[in-house]
């Protein structure tokens, strides 16, 4: 199952490439169990697009996509389970800039959970999110937590890369991380990692810790960093403090920032940046959200963000939001707006935000609405603000079986127009097979 950046972008001369590949794992697995609970869900989504662009060619765009999932529990014992993600797409019109036809496994492993210490072990390829580290892998997994609140991780094997920016998948990623732990009080770790391959000439390796502490009742204080042994830089860092004063206010208030050298070692490959961008730039927030729930069905949120760029251009910025969501009764569920304003020492970063929305149901139907403009300080491509309009419906068919579809429509910079019409047919399905 090893994967890289080429693996990702391969096209592949049968639709339903995913289809195929879970049916034969899920066949193969039920095939070895005594027993099993199972959860098969299709999603199927069916894009039909016309986009006049500002200056390429006109797209007419028709991509078909089937994303399938499966799980499966209690395989010969009850600590044993099978979990499944993929997809496939198919192009009825237009080729899309990656092929008529592609697939791709997002997961496919085994997992093991211990009966004591908290012990998990993982085999395949998995989404690995361990401390500070955010990962899919082809590989192994093991976790367990000893008395006393100790416990260590180790994780092995081929990087599966996905991103179109990076220049060269990993041949390799090994790390782990030791933390500790009292359930519902405190945790901290810290890990490490490194990459065999060619990121800007060198290995990716990488030290990271991770802190959460609760003081007192929604008294929360969380940490994390990650420190790039390669580049001897401190990739990134946020710190949070969240707090309820009283029942009805809840306030969060941090940093974070990050390195464009540390952070995006990976993917900041010279072949596609472009000119403007500078590698050794650095960028710090300081940010403050309240969320102020007035009262059982109205809540307002405020937040307010200092973003600083050592480099020039693009400068500094500051950003306020405010907003409200409001609960009803009847035919509408929902309805909200927000309002973001930011300020920049580059007149091309201000921009004003509007955005309103609303979400009913009737029986089996559902519907929601939802407006989005920007307005720009500086006009981009001779245009002063862009508009997306989304709607949507619902129709519960069955338990098993939901039908839905959106309608969009978008004018901006880079769109004169963009019409996208969006039909899913989402199925999912549990149950058991097998005896004992």
């Amino acid at each position: 199952m090893g994967a890289s950046r080429k693996d990702y972008r391969r096209t592949v001369p049968v639709f339903f490439t995913a289809l195929g590949c879970l049916m034969v794992l899920m066949t193969s697995i039920i095939s070895v169990a005594v027993a099993a609970e199972y959860s098969l869900s299709s999603r199927s989504y069916l894009y039909l697009q016309e986009r006049d662009n500002a200056i390429d060619p006109n797209d007419h765009l028709a991509p078909l996509y089937e994303y399938l999932s499966l799980d499966l529990w209690n395989l010969k014992e009850a600590n044993l389970s099978f979990h499944s993600y993929g997809w496939g797409r198919l192009d009825l019109a237009d080729e899309s800039a990656g092929g008529r036809t592609s697939g791709y496994i997002s997961s496919a492993y085994l997992q093991y959970r211990y009966p004591t210490g908290n012990g998990q072990a993982k085999l395949g390829r998995f989404f690995l999110a361990e401390g500070t580290t955010a990962e899919t892998l082809d590989g192994l997994f093991l976790k367990g937590t000893w008395k006393g609140g100790f416990g260590a991780s180790f994780y092995a094997g081929n990087p599966v890369e996905t991103s179109l920016i990076t220049a060269n998948g990993g041949d390799s990623l090994v790390g782990g991380r030791v933390f500790y732990v009292r359930p519902g009080l405190a945790e901290a770790g810290l890990g490490y990692l490194i990459e065999q391959g060619d990121f800007q000439g060198e290995n990716r390796e990488e030290a990271g810790g991770d802190l959460w502490v609760r003081f007192a009742h929604s008294w929360d204080l969380t940490g994390k960093f990650v420190y790039n042994l390669t580049t001897s830089d401190l990739a990134s860092h946020r710190i949070a403090f969240r707090m309820v004063p009283i029942g009805t206010i809840d306030l969060e208030l941090g940093t974070e920032g990050y390195s464009y050298d540390g952070l995006f070692q990976k993917s900041l490959h010279p072949a596609f940046l472009p000119p403007s961008v500078d590698n050794s730039d650095k960028v710090r927030e300081l940010f403050a959200d309240c969320e102020w729930h007035t009262s059982d069905r109205l809540s307002v949120h405020a937040g307010v963000k200092r973003i600083s760029h050592d480099a020039d251009d693009p400068g500094d910025a500051a950003q306020g939001e405010l907003g409200f969501r409001l609960q009803m009764r009847g035919i509408l569920n929902l309805l909200g707006f927000s309002a973001v304003l930011q300020t920049a020492d580059q007149p091309e970063n201000e921009y004003r935000e509007l955005r309103g929305w609303l979400m009913g149901s009737v029986k089996k139907w559902s519907f929601s609405l939802d407006a989005l403009t920007y307005l720009y300080e500086v006009p981009v491509n001779g245009v002063d603000a862009s508009i997306q309009i989304v709607s949507s419906a619902g129709w519960k068919a069955s338990p098993l079986l939901s039908l839905s579809g959106d309608l969009r429509y978008t004018q901006s910079p880079r769109y004169d127009k963009d019409l996208t019409v969006l039909l899913r047919a989402d199925f999912a399905l549990d149950g058991s097979w097998g005896g004992k």
